[in-house]
């Protein structure tokens, strides 16, 4: 089809009349696009075609059809200037086949379409190559992914910085957290037969307890049972918090060595204690006058004194500061509970704490039948919420106001 410019209508004298509306919206539908020098046919954009993210050899393990269409639409410069991550390999030589025929045969049209006079045809014009990102084969195996550093990211506060695929040298600060300390005995002092007691302390910090283990020695199952409480206190002390607790095996290593509940010199320990007028007696163990000592330097709130007593039920005997912590902890046992010092014989050590205000007391007896593998399931939450204090301030005050009292008590008697 040849075509009929409007401009050579224009020569004759019937052009000088007024075009019709019609007529003159043809005639700029066909112009301007000649004057500009383009052709009036749509035509296919000459910027290259992106397929591949970024250039890279990487494996299709994992990408579905349509993921590899969406990473290949997606900018070579990424937004953020992250890790590279492998992305999906390009398309295959066959899947372009049918984009390559399509900019052959739009090529053709464009040279088939008829110029303006003066303007240069489209086939004579220099444009751009169509160009498909391609990527060199590679010795890699396909299931191998090699990351590539990306461009540069250049913005609005930004300077071009290139991602560096090699390892830094420079390492970052590690919180350093010391392991714990294996749980251990620390022998202290000398019993009768010269042997050494067994203590450990935990925590440094809130209610003070001092947890004696049975003054029996041959005491199995409360022996067990405060081995447990060292073991889990220590483990667990990072948890539970607002304590310090010192823990003494057994106050008779001589008995438990000799399987007997006496001493090396034949003497049963929890008769050796002051008597009630608080003189001591020049026969005094010294397993009584070495426990008397660490209660003087460690000045417990409350002092436990774990043991077991004959029959199936329990016991726990408190002094009256702690009296209300023994009902709960026997309503939830099932032991009896029973006031000290007044049930407690003379020279005992519950008596002699509990009649000398000095601290708290409170003795925790678990039946001789309990089985030795249920210890800990049976008893252990009740033992260490005996270690907690519920009103500290409230009972130190008390006793010093005890402590005062009979301070005053005894000056006046010596007056």
């Amino acid at each position: 089809m040849k075509w009929s410019l409007p401009l050579v209508e224009l020569s004759r004298p019937a052009a000088h009349c007024a075009l019709p509306l019609s007529a003159a919206l043809t005639w700029l539908a066909f112009v301007l696009p000649f004057t500009a020098g383009c052709s009036a046919l749509p035509v296919m954009q000459s910027a290259p075609v992106q397929v591949a993210m970024k250039d890279g050899a990487s494996s299709t393990d994992g990408y579905t059809d349509a993921e590899k269409l969406r990473l290949s639409q997606l900018p070579t410069t990424p937004d953020f200037d992250v890790v590279p991550v492998a992305v999906a390999a390009p398309l295959k030589e066959a899947a372009l086949a049918p984009l390559k025929e399509e900019v052959t045969a739009t090529k053709a049209a464009e040279s088939a379409t008829p110029t303006a006079p003066g303007a240069t045809p489209r086939s004579q014009e220099t444009s751009k190559p169509v160009e498909v990102a391609a990527v060199a084969p590679s010795a890699t195996t396909p299931d191998q992914k090699t990351i590539v550093a990306g461009p540069p990211i250049v913005g609005a506060g930004q300077t071009g910085v290139t991602p560096s695929v090699k390892p830094s040298s420079l390492q970052l600060p590690m919180l350093r957290i010391d392991a714990p300390k294996p749980f251990a005995w620390t022998s202290t002092g000398k019993t009768t037969g010269d042997r050494s007691f067994q203590t450990v302390t935990i925590g440094d910090d809130g209610y003070r307890t001092l947890v004696i283990g049975s003054v029996a020695g041959n005491d199995p199952l409360a022996l067990e049972l405060v081995e447990q409480l060292a073991r889990h206190l220590h483990n667990d002390k990072t948890i539970l918090g607002g304590f310090q607790t010192t823990i003494l095996r057994t106050l008779n290593p001589d008995g438990e060595a000799l399987h007997n509940v006496l001493n090396a010199k034949g003497q049963y320990i929890n008769h050796g204690f002051p008597k009630d007028n608080g003189i001591a007696d020049g026969n005094q163990p010294a397993e009584v006058t070495f426990l008397l000592s660490q209660i003087q330097t460690l000045q417990p709130q409350r002092v436990i004194h774990v043991r077991t007593i004959e029959g199936d039920g329990g016991l726990v005997a408190a002094s009256s500061g702690c009296m209300a912590l023994a009902k709960n902890s026997g309503e939830w046992l099932g032991f009896r509970v029973i006031s000290l010092p007044g049930k407690a014989v003379s020279g005992s050590l519950e008596r002699h704490l509990a009649s000398s205000a000095r601290c708290e007391v409170m003795a925790f007896a678990i039946p001789a039948t309990a089985k030795k593998t249920e210890l800990w399931d049976r008893y252990g939450d009740a033992l260490q919420n005996l270690l907690m204090g519920e009103d500290v301030d409230a009972r130190e005050l008390a006793r010093q106001q005890r402590q005062q009292s009979s301070a005053n008590n005894s000056d006046a008697a010596d007056r």
